[in-house]
C-alpha cells in the first residue's frame, strides 16, 4: 500500500500545466477513492447497512481488481475509475430513492470530472450523469421527493456544472497563456535576438550532451568555430545596419548547409559562429567546413576594406572528437579556438585542422 501510494502521489514532470494538473487531481482522486470506499463499506457494515455495505463492497472490489489490471494504463484506469464512481453514486441514489442527501454527492462528482477530463470533455460526461440523476430523481416526486426538492437539485445541480465549467475553462485558458508565454521566453534565452541561431547560452546548455550523443552513435563529433573576416573594417565601411544585414546573410547560409537532425548552428559572439555536426571520418567534417567556407564567399557580399578577398570571407578552426577519446567541453572549446586563432594569423580564408 505504501509503495503504491508513493508511486501514484509522485508529482508527475509534465511540461503540459494543464495535463500536469488533471494528472495530479487523478492520482488524489485514486488515492482518496480507494480509502473512501474502504470506509464506506467497513462502515455500512458495522451499522448493518446490508444493501449500501454489497454496494460499497463489490465498487472496492472492482476498484482494486482495476487497479491491479491497468496500472500502467493510467489514463485508461481513470476513465474506468469515474464511470465506478458514477454508478456507485447513482446506485446509493437509487437505494436511497434520491432520500437522505444522497444526491447532493453529485456536485462533487461533477467537479471532479470538470478537473481530470477539461471543461470541454467533462461536460459531456457530467451532461450524461447529470441527465440519468434528474431522470431517476423525476420518478420519485410526489413519493418520496417533494417538488420542491426536485427543483432546488435541479437548480444547483446545472449551476453547479455552470460554474465548474467557466472555473475550468479560465484555468485551462490561463495555463495555455502561461504556456505560451513560457515557451517564447526559453526560445528568446536559447536563441539570438538579430539571425534567429542558437546563442551562446544554449550552445553552453548542449554542447556537453552533444559529445555524448556522439559517443553514444560511435561517430565523431565535430566542433567548428567560424570568424568573418575583417568583420570590424565592414562595419567601419558600410555601416552597422549593412553589418547586421550581412551577419543575416551569413547565419541563413550556415543554416541551409547544417540540414541533419543532429546538426546545429549557433552565433556566440559578434561576429563568430560555432558548428556542431557528427561524422564517420575526421576528414569528412573538414571537407564539411571547407564547403561552407566556399559557399559564404560565393555569396559574393562585397567588402571593399578586406585585405585578402573583394568580398566577405570566413576563417574556421575545426575539432574533432572521437568516441573513445575522454574530453571536457572546456578543452575542446580552448583547442578549437586556437586553432580558429591560427587559422587568421595564418593568412584568413581557410580552414585549420586538428588531425
Amino acid at each position: 500500500m505504501i509503495n503504491w501510494a508513493s508511486t501514484h502521489l509522485k508529482l508527475l514532470t509534465y511540461k503540459d500545466p494543464v495535463e500536469y494538473r488533471e494528472g495530479i487531481t487523478a492520482n488524489f482522486v485514486i488515492f482518496l477513492s480507494l480509502i473512501g470506499l474502504a470506509l464506506f463499506t467497513a462502515g455500512h457494515f458495522y451499522y448493518g447497512n446490508t444493501a449500501l455495505f454489497y454496494g460499497c463492497g463489490l465498487l472496492l472490489g472492482l476498484f482494486s481488481i482495476s487497479l491491479i489490471i491497468f496500472k500502467k494504463q493510467k489514463s485508461l484506469l481513470i476513465i474506468l475509475l469515474t464511470l465506478l464512481m458514477g454508478s456507485g453514486l447513482l446506485l446509493i441514489i437509487y437505494i436511497n430513492k434520491g432520500q437522505h442527501y444522497s444526491a447532493t454527492w453529485s456536485f462533487l462528482y461533477i467537479y471532479i470530472c470538470m478537473i481530470i477530463y477539461g471543461h470541454k470533455n467533462g461536460l459531456i460526461f457530467t451532461g450524461i450523469y447529470l441527465f440519468i440523476v434528474l431522470a431517476m430523481l423525476f420518478t420519485w416526486v410526489g413519493q418520496t421527493i417533494e417538488v420542491l426538492e426536485f427543483i432546488r437539485f435541479t437548480f444547483i445541480a446545472l449551476t453547479s456544472v455552470f460554474f465548474s465549467y467557466l472555473s475550468e475553462w479560465s484555468i485551462s485558458a490561463t495555463l495555455k497563456k502561461l504556456t505560451d508565454t513560457q515557451k517564447n521566453l526559453e526560445i528568446i534565452s536559447q536563441t539570438d535576438g538579430l539571425t534567429g541561431l542558437y546563442n551562446r547560452r544554449q550552445f553552453d546548455s548542449v554542447f556537453a550532451k552533444e559529445i555524448n550523443t556522439a559517443k553514444r552513435n560511435k561517430n565523431i563529433l565535430a566542433f567548428v568555430m567560424l570568424d568573418i573576416d575583417y568583420f570590424k573594417y565592414y562595419n567601419d565601411a558600410y555601416g552597422h545596419q549593412k553589418g547586421d544585414s550581412a551577419l543575416i546573410k551569413v547565419a541563413q547560409q550556415l543554416e541551409a548547409e547544417m540540414q541533419r537532425s543532429n546538426d546545429a548552428v549557433f552565433r556566440i559572439g559578434g561576429e563568430e559562429f560555432a558548428l556542431l555536426f557528427q561524422v564517420k571520418e575526421e576528414l569528412d567534417a573538414v571537407t564539411k567546413t571547407e564547403e561552407i567556407r566556399k559557399t559564404i564567399e560565393l555569396l559574393q557580399i562585397p567588402h571593399k576594406d578586406s585585405r585578402i578577398s573583394a568580398y566577405l570571407t570566413l576563417s574556421a578552426g575545426v575539432f574533432t572528437i572521437k568516441p573513445q577519446q575522454i574530453i571536457s567541453e572546456q578543452y575542446a572549446y580552448k583547442a578549437c579556438d586556437e586553432l580558429l586563432y591560427q587559422a587568421k594569423k595564418c593568412g584568413r580564408n581557410q580552414v585549420i585542422h586538428c588531425i
